[in-house]
């Protein structure tokens, strides 16, 4: 286990102790680079628009960074946490969610997580930022790079992400969805050959019903033997076959989880913050894939 304490302390100047500046764990999942991307800009904006409570504030904020790694059990991370009594937590990851659901007393705002709603069931202090970014924000770059599209595929289930689908439908007049609804991963295949010679683009969706190591394999074959390229909602997918990534700002994720972080630390529950959408996307594409699938790009910069 490692844990870093970054503690920062104006001088007094003989003024006392005026006030307290707050306290929050930030808890990752692992020690992996988006984690770290997202705590750094969670602690600047933090810092930035979270005063410290009284009048003056002479101390800045106290960060606990704990990195879980495979020897730390849930009961270990939650009894560190507790020792440290912290005003909130921010956990990173759909691990460090689950390490921090015995703990009920304490806001949590989670980023990064998979499958939260599996941990917010009966709690009343979870809430944080959600991997689904806003369709209307994935088809504004379709849009650009690839005005040719007209017809897009998409699998889904309708018990995870029927309201995600919606949302497509109501944002993205200018595209035809063919929808397909799968209950498990295995009818992903028979539900991909329903779709050959219908579609212009394949739409990857962060369901975790219908992604999984077999299906991703699916989901390429697909699109190398039809010519489809793929639009997918993580960059890590492009070196497996994806061809366009649009994707969440990890720096924009954590500046939403500190401005949660002010209207909890002003009086709201957590439980009463409806868990948000990413509101700032970034965009990534892998060139050799377009050529492989003699796709054109407008508007693309290699």
């Amino acid at each position: 286990m490692i844990i870093r304490i970054i503690v920062t302390l104006f001088l007094f100047l003989g003024l006392g102790r005026a006030a307290f500046a707050y306290e929050v764990v930030v808890l990752h999942g692992a020690k992996i680079k988006p984690y770290l991307e997202v705590s750094e800009a969670f602690t600047a904006e933090f810092a930035r628009v979270v005063p410290g409570r009284g009048l003056k504030s002479i101390e800045d904020h106290v960060y606990l960074e704990i990195f879980i790694d495979q020897q730390m059990s849930d009961q270990e991370i939650e009894s560190r946490i507790k020792r440290f009594s912290p005003d909130l937590i921010l956990a990173l990851g759909q691990r460090a969610l689950v390490a921090v659901q015995g703990i009920r007393n304490v806001p949590v705002i989670y980023l990064l997580a998979s499958q939260p709603e599996k941990i917010m069931a009966g709690h009343d202090n979870i809430t944080g930022v959600s991997l689904f970014l806003p369709p209307k924000l994935q088809f504004k770059e379709v849009r650009k790079l690839l005005p040719q599209v007209k017809r897009v595929g998409v699998i889904y289930n309708p018990g995870r992400s029927a309201e995600f689908v919606m949302q497509m439908r109501q944002c993205c007049p200018h595209f035809t969805f063919i929808k397909n609804e799968a209950l498990s991963s295995k009818d992903v295949p028979a539900l991909l050959d329903s779709i050959k010679g219908k579609i212009d683009l394949l739409w990857m969706l962060p369901d975790a019903t219908i992604i999984n190591p077999k299906t991703l394999k699916n989901y390429f074959l697909f699109s190398f033997k039809q010519k489809v390229p793929v639009l997918t909602f993580s960059s890590k997918y492009l070196q497996q076959g994806a061809a366009l990534a649009v994707t969440f700002d990890l720096s924009g994720l954590g500046r939403q989880a500190a401005d949660i972080s002010l209207r909890i630390l002003q009086g709201e529950k957590a439980g009463s913050i409806k868990p948000l959408a990413p509101t700032q996307s970034k965009t990534y594409i892998n060139y050799k894939i377009f050529n492989k699938l003699n796709v054109p790009l407008a508007g693309a910069q290699k």
